[in-house]
């Protein structure tokens, strides 16, 4: 069980591993925030009314085409009163489906907003007009395919005749900005969302690299500060870790007992079939040092897992009166001779 003895127990270890490299990721806050001041509320041109029976506007020159008013010449407002008819018009709204067209739509520089016909809009662009907390859709009248959204929060239903200027924001965002306003997704994620929406995703300035507080969210406690213990002799300190895998071995071993002596850097690897065999295994590694090279463990390294530091552990007297006693310092436990 023991075969594979260092031979000769070489007095010089491995050569050290090469200190890891940080990759650094600023991010500069000042494109986000440059972004934001660039931003301007876009202003509803028009609001959806059902009570209206033609299109009426406050502004002759948002039309394409305009002509002087035959008939009607006076409209009907709410509180019974009645203003005058200037002009008509027509205005044909762009979207990224097809073009809405606004016919006959009445000028009037005394309304206060543009009021688009819900009645009129349907009969002459053969939609639908559907409405939900939310905003509304317009859709096709035979598929029912939606053709144009317009959210809304207020307590009118506006129409944005311009709704492409709002994306234009988006461009300025680079993908690590995006990954961050968007609370740290995984890179397949961002990559879905960058796929299905090209254009709000500028290059990043840098190598994309993980950034500090995903390396951070992965980590399950803090970081170790380096040890400047130097042994010297073999086994003063023996390094302990137990590894599970995922698929039993042929003979049946779920479980891996991995033994690596600080001094010579030697490794001892045992299979294991229970998880409970952890101390009766290293019980017998501690025996098999014993007798063979005349050593004592005098320190087990370890996570303090329950299969390292249990009950058995801390009341088992070794051959030559070695009684485990768990010190004080992180994850180091002594075998006292």
């Amino acid at each position: 069980m023991f075969a594979g003895t260092p031979p000769g127990f070489p007095t010089t270890g491995a050569p050290a591993a090469a200190a890891p490299t940080t990759a650094t990721n600023t991010w500069d806050p000042t494109a986000l925030i440059n972004t934001l001041n660039s931003m301007t509320l876009q202003q509803p041109d028009w609001f959806m009314d059902s009570g209206a029976s033609s299109h009426l506007s406050n502004n002759q020159g948002i039309l394409s085409s305009t002509s002087p008013s035959q008939t009607p010449t006076n409209i009907l407002v709410g509180n019974g009163s009645s203003i005058p008819i200037t002009a008509s018009g027509s205005v044909v709204f762009p979207s990224p489906t097809r073009q809405f067209s606004l016919s006959n739509v009445l000028i009037s520089p005394q309304l206060v907003t543009n009021l688009i016909s819900v009645r009129k809009f349907t009969i002459d662009n053969l939609v639908s007009v559907e409405f939900d907390p939310f905003g509304l859709s317009v859709k096709d009248l035979k598929t029912k395919a939606q053709l144009y959204r317009c959210n809304s929060s207020g307590d009118l239903y506006p129409f944005f005749t311009t709704p492409t200027s709002t994306r234009a924001v988006l461009l300025a965002l680079a993908e690590d900005i995006w990954h961050r306003c968007l609370g740290h997704p995984s890179a397949k994620v961002l990559s879905q969302l960058k796929s299905a929406n090209t254009n709000s995703f500028a290059p990043n300035k840098t190598s994309a690299t993980p950034c500090h507080e995903c390396q951070l969210g992965k980590h399950f406690c803090l970081p170790f500060a380096t040890s400047l213990t130097r042994t010297q002799r073999p086994f003063e300190i023996i390094h302990c870790d137990l590894w599970t895998s995922s698929v039993p071995s042929v003979s049946g071993n779920k479980y891996y007992l991995v033994c690596l002596d600080d001094f010579t850097h030697y490794l001892w690897t045992f299979p294991l079939k229970l998880k409970s065999d952890t101390f009766s295994t290293i019980r017998d590694f501690h025996t098999y040092v014993l007798t063979y090279f005349q050593c004592r463990i005098s320190f087990v390294q370890c996570d303090n897992g329950r299969e390292f530091d249990n009950h058995a552990a801390r009341s088992f007297s070794f051959p030559g009166n070695s009684v485990p006693t768990l010190l004080p310092t992180h994850f180091t436990t002594k075998w006292k001779s």
